[in-house]
């Protein structure tokens, strides 16, 4: 007498669930791409792999301007950018980003978030952060306060990133396409 035991998953539904767990982590691999693709597009950055590694969790978005990874725990929605800004791009990422507090007077959100360029002292990294005291980034001005300013920001939106890279190569005093500036993937 064969006898089915009915704690098993049948053979059928385990490999149905297999190939629908294949496709979704092709389908996150192809969106990982296609945003480190967006990134590239946006800075006039190439991808590169940055380990032996295949994949795009692997995969760095560089150009003249600095780096892009994929957030790992993302599906490719978020990135951490590690990139050099003018100072004039430098302020005007700041506004485009910035956050807007809402509240009363009496609400405990962050007063200075975001500091303005004059605010950000020489050679020294200030942490950004969100309204709710969350780290949104960093900013650290060149020496003498002249040149670029070494801007991350971790954990953002793939759309808000691009946004980020047209607004700094825009502003960009001197940035050519095929200068890579690498920043080491953390």
């Amino acid at each position: 007498m064969n006898r089915v035991d009915p704690h098993v998953l049948p053979e059928t539904s385990a490999m149905a669930l297999r190939a629908a767990l294949d496709g979704v982590r092709h389908a996150i691999d192809t969106a990982r791409t296609v945003a480190l693709a967006t990134l590239a597009d946006a800075a006039q950055g190439r991808i590169r792999q940055h380990s032996r590694m295949p994949g795009t969790a692997n995969a760095v978005m560089t150009s003249g301007l600095g780096t892009a990874v994929i957030v790992p725990e993302s599906r490719g929605e978020r990135t951490t950018l590690k990139i050099h800004v003018s100072p004039a791009a430098y302020e005007r990422i700041r506004k485009h980003l910035e956050e807007e507090c809402f509240h009363d007077h009496a609400c405990d959100c962050e007063q200075d978030p975001w500091p303005a360029l004059d605010a950000l002292p020489r050679e020294e990294q200030v942490v950004i952060c969100h309204l709710d005291g969350g780290e949104h980034g960093s900013a650290a001005r060149s020496p003498f306060g002249r040149g670029d300013v070494a801007l991350e920001l971790a954990d953002e939106s793939v759309f808000a990133a691009a946004e980020v890279l047209r607004i700094a190569l825009a502003l960009a005093p001197h940035a050519r396409a095929d200068e890579t500036r690498e920043t080491p993937p953390a």
